[in-house]
């Protein structure tokens, strides 16, 4: 019998989370955003998650300490930190977006006795001087968490730690990389890399033996294939929604899945650290809160390599990145034969009935 153990997961990534650190008797170390190593934290004695979307009616209290104009990612991290309800024992943010760059000060003020670091990375990930910022900010990451917990960074937990992450990363990829031989729901393997941002790493990958057996065969799956690009998936039932509904997702482009899973640390580096750095600045698919020549070709070429017919642009509300991108996306899109919307995703956990008449229009609309 195959193991729901993932799905269940991340159906209740928090529960999870909470639950891990409880058995490990550690704290947590909470990674907002796809481009920060959870490896590191590690190393400093941490249970290091990545904090998914967590739909809500409201964000009550992230709505009086931030901005109006930020996305629902945001808001929903913010509320489940003022919350308190998870034993956080440090947050890392990165430099990105406007309103990821402004979460650190707004936990400052709100919550002092929260720690919060940041992670400065390029934007600019293509130029020459990108290698040398990355491994500069790093370092000073490192230094800034050694004060903060009175602890050095253990070289040999890292050490360890980038083995289990890049097993995990690479098991992801894996997964994703099946979706257009079509042998498993793609809602499974989006609860996978869901479960992947919060399990402990070789706990993730035992659960993923289980799961998803090598030797499946094709399980006939009919739906008509599209692409998923996007930051965060609102939750797994976003996407068995979208099964329902007869969309097969065929080719992934999101944080949650293969964009942040596709990163891969140098072995045997003469520094580990600088290896960490560089493989956030050159992993193979970036967000377009990176400046990156080339990125909607780039998606446009591997969703019909995968044989999309379709693509779904997931923008949340605000998510001035994404929004920027969207016209280029959908034309180089259209360019190789692939007709795009773009749904506006905020807080609900499923499809509403609007995005449901989209995308009903467009898979009718298909030759």
């Amino acid at each position: 019998m195959v193991s729901d153990r993932l799905d269940r997961v991340a159906d209740d990534p928090f529960g999870e989370a909470r639950s891990r650190a409880a058995s490990e008797g550690r704290a947590l170390g909470l990674g907002l955003s796809s481009y920060f190593p959870l490896e590191v934290f590690d190393a400093f004695g941490l249970a290091g998650v990545r904090l998914p979307p967590r739909a809500m009616d409201g964000y009550p209290m992230a709505d009086g300490v931030l901005q109006a104009f930020a996305c629902a990612t945001v808001r929903s991290m913010l509320e489940t930190l003022l919350r308190g309800d998870l034993p956080v024992g440090l947050v890392g943010s990165t430099s990105g977006c406007d309103a990821v760059t402004t979460v650190p000060g707004i936990l400052n003020a709100a919550m002092p006795s929260l720690p919060v670091v940041s992670l400065r990375l390029p934007i600019a990930v293509e130029s020459e001087a990108a290698d040398r910022h990355a491994t500069l900010a790093l370092l000073d990451l490192c230094r800034e968490t050694e004060a903060i917990l009175g602890r050095p960074l253990d070289l040999g937990t890292l050490e360890a730690a980038v083995v289990d992450r890049e097993a995990v990363r690479i098991r992801v990829c894996n997964l994703f990389g099946r979706l257009p031989v079509r042998d498993i729901p793609a809602s499974r393997v989006y609860a996978a890399a869901v479960a992947a941002q919060v399990m402990a790493p070789r706990e993730f990958l035992a659960a993923c033996d289980d799961a998803f057996p090598i030797d499946a065969a094709p399980s006939g799956m009919d739906g008509i294939p599209i692409l998923l690009s996007g930051e965060m998936i609102p939750s797994v039932q976003w996407i068995r929604d979208l099964e329902a509904m007869g969309a097969t997702i065929v080719c992934d482009d999101t944080n949650t899945g293969t964009r942040e899973a596709g990163r891969r640390v140098r072995r045997d580096p003469p520094n580990r650290l600088q290896a960490i750095a560089e493989s956030l600045v050159h992993r193979p698919v970036h967000s377009p809160e990176r400046f990156v020549s080339g990125r909607p070709r780039g998606v446009a070429a591997r969703a019909r390599e995968a044989g999309a017919k379709a693509a779904l642009l997931l923008h949340y509300k605000f998510c001035d990145p994404s929004a920027f991108e969207a016209p280029s996306l959908v034309s180089a899109l259209k360019d190789v034969g692939i007709p795009a919307i773009v749904l506006e995703v905020d807080r609900q956990i499923t499809l509403t009935g609007g995005d449901r008449t989209r995308v009903q229009t467009l898979l009718e609309a298909l030759p």
